[in-house]
């Protein structure tokens, strides 16, 4: 049986930290890293107890301290806890804020969450699936003004068919210039017939003719005058 090769990993914070305390921390969902360093801080501050939070591919921070203390890292109910004692040997625990604790069902990926990014892509999910209705009712909306727009020029349409029909009914009943011809020939010999009434009575109920007929008579008058 072969035994698995194991690597070990740095932790983010560089700080040197009392060895007999090991090296509590605790990563979260979205790849941030919580960790508790006994110390100075490299003789740069006083000694005691530091809780540094990393963020995946951040700055770390410094979240709390106790002076003279020594505690460790645990997490209960969803959420992180330090648990020291301090130079009183007094024991103490505090919540440690911001911590995202992984789902419940085991995963090898970490992934890098942001509740906070979480909730604008849901906005903007939110906001282009209401894009998304808002243009389907335009479209159908659109489809709907085509429709109609089609109906009425198929009802033009017939108007103009209708119409090119009369027409050409129209044309149909036309006369020819012969027919015209022998129309006016027809109704010269009616007039024609008015006034031979008109002189055999002497007058004509007809205006125009008994216009005729005092005209005529008036230049008969004037001839035999001569």
């Amino acid at each position: 049986m072969t035994n698995p090769v194991i690597v070990p990993v740095k932790l983010p914070v560089s700080f040197k930290s009392y060895p007999a305390q090991c090296a509590p921390f605790a990563p979260d969902k979205s790849g941030a890293m919580y960790q508790v360093v006994i110390g100075d801080l490299n003789k740069t501050a006083p000694w005691g107890l530091y809780v540094f939070r990393t963020p995946k591919g951040g700055k770390q921070e410094q979240l709390f301290f106790v002076p003279g203390a020594n505690g460790d890292l645990y997490v209960y109910n969803k959420k992180l806890y330090v648990a020291y004692c301090d130079s009183n040997w007094q024991q103490w625990t505090a919540e440690i804020p911001g911590y995202i604790p992984f789902p419940d069902q085991p995963s090898g990926t970490v992934v890098n969450i942001n509740e906070s990014a979480m909730a604008v892509y849901k906005q903007q999910v939110s906001l282009a699936q209401t894009t998304a209705n808002n243009a389907s009712a335009s479209a159908q909306s659109a489809n709907a003004s085509i429709s109609e727009m089609r109906t009425q020029i198929r009802t033009m349409q017939n108007q103009i068919t209708s119409l090119q029909n009369q027409i050409t009914a129209l044309q149909s009943q036309l006369l020819t210039r012969a027919q015209i011809e022998d129309i006016v020939w027809t109704k010269i010999w009616d007039v024609n017939y008015l006034i031979r009434i008109g002189f055999l009575q002497g007058s004509s109920p007809l205006q125009q003719v008994q216009d005729y007929l005092n005209d005529l008579t008036v230049f008969i008058k004037r001839v035999v005058g001569k």
